[in-house]
């Protein structure tokens, strides 16, 4: 088997669901303030949209993980490095 072909395994995804989950459980468990839990606003921070291009924060990290749009563990390594 292939490797890429992993990434359609029953196994694989369910998985990959289980480490991302612990992930991104651990990274809110760290943000004691809450700083990267719910997505910035440019009323929160003027001009953020027009800054930052591709924003990510742990919830919508957690709603990714939870509805499998993570096929790799690159595409969730790609969110928490943006």
């Amino acid at each position: 088997m292939q490797p890429n072909s992993l990434i359609n395994e029953p196994k694989f995804r369910e998985s990959l669901r289980k480490v991302l989950t612990d992930a991104v459980t651990s990274m809110k468990a760290i943000d004691h303030h809450k700083y990267f839990h719910d997505p910035v606003t440019d009323d929160e921070a003027p001009e953020y949209s027009t800054v930052i291009t591709n924003p990510m924060c742990l919830s919508m990290m957690e709603l990714k993980v939870t509805s499998s749009q993570y096929k790799t563990p690159e595409e969730f390594e790609a969110d928490v490095s943006s």
